[in-house]
């Protein structure tokens, strides 16, 4: 039953990202973030509650108050961004090879925070994963220019909240800002399980830790409504786009939901390497749901299999 779960995780952080493209590709990563980031919130905290682990909430010491926080305005507003962002920019087969560049960022921080050390298997995964990008950047499968490039979406248009006419959308490829976000996601991401790891040492309460970072992540986007056209730019979300991130909040809360139940029934050892086929699922949701909205190829092939090796490499145990 570990491995089913282990597998369904996954593919539901895999639908996530091909729920993101869709609506991405009709609202800003933004206004994406509102619904997914603060819609955590309640399912997050209804799952401590069923789980009685919200009524051990003095078990959570004061310097978890720190990290805990700390990692959700890490992981949620700058990681969750940047992969939305990367997302929008260079589609969700493309920025799988450059999400791979996570648990490398993980494994630096280890080394340097951690007295970690490198073992030829994970200078082998380091080499596949830096190999990944380098083999799709001659900008494999349909041409994509470094300049960025468009073309007609088969997404249906979507209709303004002012209720005007449909606006037909395109589909945009801008590697230099897609690379450049994927990076800082992948910094985000990298940096988020060490702050998770401390303010989790003592009480161990996965659930109300992510409620309490969901929380402090949703009041950074609550005080940013302050902003000049924040809050207008939020409740005018195009409509077509609100059903995708709906779509995608819930499926990364299932995602981890199966990620914390896998891990009680089953060893890490193998869960965390399960984890790297989300790349073999992205391309399959990809070529179901966004055929026309994604790139395809052998060299997009061959980075993804480079960094799904690469990755599953940095974190088989050792």
């Amino acid at each position: 039953m570990g491995v089913l779960f282990g597998i369904l995780s996954a593919a539901s952080f895999s639908l996530n990202m091909i729920a993101v493209r869709r609506g991405v590709l009709i609202a800003s990563a933004t206004q994406g973030m509102y619904i997914t980031i603060i819609g955590g919130v309640p399912l997050f905290a209804l799952s401590a509650l069923v789980t009685g682990q919200i009524f051990d909430i003095r078990e959570i010491t004061s310097w978890a108050w720190l990290y805990l926080p700390a990692a959700g305005i890490v992981h949620f507003n700058i990681g969750r961004y940047g992969n939305y962002q990367t997302v929008r920019y260079i589609g969700a087969n493309a920025s799988t090879p450059f999400r791979s560049l996570t648990p490398l960022f993980a494994v630096a921080m280890s080394i340097v925070f951690l007295d970690d050390s490198i073992t030829a298997l994970k200078g082998f995964g380091i080499g596949l994963i830096i190999l990944a990008p380098l083999v799709m950047v001659k900008w494999g499968g349909r041409k994509a220019p470094a300049g960025g490039s468009t073309h007609s979406s088969t997404e249906a248009p979507a209709v303004p909240a002012s209720g005007g006419p449909p606006v037909a959308n395109t589909v945009i490829y801008d590697w230099k800002k897609g690379i450049t976000w994927a990076v800082i996601a992948s910094l985000a991401y990298g940096t988020s399980p060490l702050l998770v790891k401390a303010g989790l040492e003592e009480s161990g309460l996965s659930l109300l830790g992510g409620t309490i970072s969901y929380v402090a992540a949703s009041m950074i986007l609550i005080l940013a409504l302050v902003l000049p056209g924040r809050y207008r730019s939020v409740r005018n979300m195009p409509r077509g786009a609100i059903k995708y991130f709906v779509i995608g909040g819930f499926s990364v809360f299932f995602a981890q939901m199966f990620r914390y139940v896998g891990l009680a029934i089953a060893p890490v050892s193998t869960i965390t390497p399960l984890q790297q086929t989300g790349a073999v699922w992205t391309v399959l949701f990809s070529f179901i749901f966004n055929r026309q909205t994604e790139l395809f190829g052998a060299r997009i092939y061959a980075a993804i299999f480079f960094s799904a090796i690469g990755a599953l490499a940095l974190v088989w145990p050792q």
